[in-house]
């Protein structure tokens, strides 16, 4: 697999405004089916959508249904039950114009332990789905190491989505990943700009954020004298990491998704992935947007 092809391109911007540095908003459609038919001309064949994402798979469907071009695609629904899954999901893959969804996502990991504490029915229909041919694989999303060392042991998981950064990389993260692709997991990561975060201007953080400030400007210090912008430090170090399988990203625009690809190298300096993982955050509650 070529580095470009870890890429999933995340839809939440085509269907809804999303992120702290969004400055763009939500393109219209058809800027969004552009970003799409860019992506796919170039060798980004896989999305990352949801039935909460507004619009998002609707955009989809009618893209792959005027250009016959299809995508592996991964989602998540809302507000399932085991009555309602497969109606849920023939309706997505009729929205999103496909044949088989790729991977089906519980939407957090505490919806996952209450269906399991739930006599297993909901997660027992999510296997049938999968049995049938309607999914490839069944996922979950998670937040943190506690979450992630449980996802691990559950053998009903195949892929395991979640954040990872030039910040959120710990010692414990990455040995936990070592744990999961020795259970033969699919590691996926979200989160690689930190909603966008490293970006900004250190000296206009929000005061809820000012915490993070050392941490922003070592990650440009780096960037600095290894002559990469942030958007390449920021890229790069995750899709060389060998224990990731799939990494998420999100543009507005086609110039976002122009600049993303074309910031791809083929090959990342051990040394700089060494000092990256030597910056200090000093509230790490902070590496999750949620708590902003």
């Amino acid at each position: 697999m070529s580095i470009k092809e870890k890429i999933i391109l995340g839809t939440v911007q085509l269907g809804i405004n999303y992120g702290i540095n969004n400055n763009e908003g939500k393109p219209n459609s058809e800027v969004a089916k552009d970003i799409l038919e860019y992506a796919f001309r170039n060798g980004v064949k896989k999305l990352d959508t949801a039935t909460a994402y507004g619009d998002a798979q609707k955009l989809i469907g009618e893209y792959q249904k005027d250009s016959q071009n299809v995508f592996s695609i991964n989602t998540k629904l809302k507000d399932t039950n085991k009555e309602t899954l497969y109606s849920q999901i023939e309706a997505s893959l009729k929205e999103l114009n496909t044949e088989k969804i790729e991977c089906l996502f519980f939407h957090d990991f505490q919806e996952y332990e209450s269906q399991k504490k739930n006599a297993n029915e909901l997660i027992n229909k999510y296997i049938e789905a999968k049995e049938g041919g309607l999914i490839n694989s069944i996922g979950l999303s998670i937040y943190t190491n506690e979450e992630l060392k449980k996802a691990i042991e559950d053998k009903i998981i195949d892929v395991i989505q979640l954040p990872f950064n030039l910040l959120d990389n710990s010692k414990e993260k990455m040995e936990l990943l070592q744990k999961a692709k020795n259970k033969n997991k699919k590691i996926q990561v979200r989160s690689v700009f930190l909603q966008g975060l490293f970006f900004m201007n250190s000296e206009k953080l929000p005061s809820h954020l000012i915490s993070m400030k050392p941490s922003i400007e070592a990650i440009h210090s780096i960037a600095k004298k290894y002559n990469y912008s942030i958007s390449e430090l920021a890229l790069n170090y995750v899709l060389h990491q060998n224990l990731i399988d799939e990494v998420l990203i999100g543009v507005e625009s086609i110039s976002q998704l122009k600049t993303n690809l074309s910031q791809i190298f083929t090959s990342f300096e051990e040394e700089v992935a060494q000092e990256i993982e030597q910056i200090i955050v000093s509230d790490s509650n902070l590496l999750s947007p949620a708590n902003w």
